[in-house]
């Protein structure tokens, strides 16, 4: 008989918490761009080991398993919340920022408010 509770501990819920992990990068220093991108690589590093190893010990089949598709899923959510922490980080030292960012007085408005 399939164990489903052995999927269930040593597959769905290892790689949901490393998922949550990678997730929780994103409440990291914003400044802190190197342990940011290190944690979600070493999850998806994990998450291809976990990934191997959890194949290896399924019985080969020529179709897709659910097992096959959850992994994918993750593999393919850790790789999009890198991209989006390398992104964040170009948006965030980009003079583009700073120069939306600033509120400048207009020369009409500032004569008006602030007279001489």
């Amino acid at each position: 008989t399939n164990q489903f509770v052995y999927y269930i501990g040593n597959a769905y819920l290892p790689s949901f918490l490393l998922i949550v992990i990678s997730y929780s990068t994103f409440y990291f220093n914003l400044n802190d761009f190197q342990d940011r991108v290190m944690v979600s690589i070493t999850g998806l590093l994990v998450l291809t080991g976990l990934f191997t190893q959890t194949s290896s010990s399924v019985p080969k089949t020529a179709y897709l398993k659910l097992i096959d598709i959850w992994y994918m899923f993750c593999i393919i959510m850790d790789f999009v919340m890198v991209i989006c922490i390398v992104i964040i980080n170009a948006i965030h030292g980009s003079e583009f920022v700073h120069k939306v960012g600033r509120v400048m007085p207009s020369e009409k408005l500032s004569k008006f408010f602030m007279p001489k």
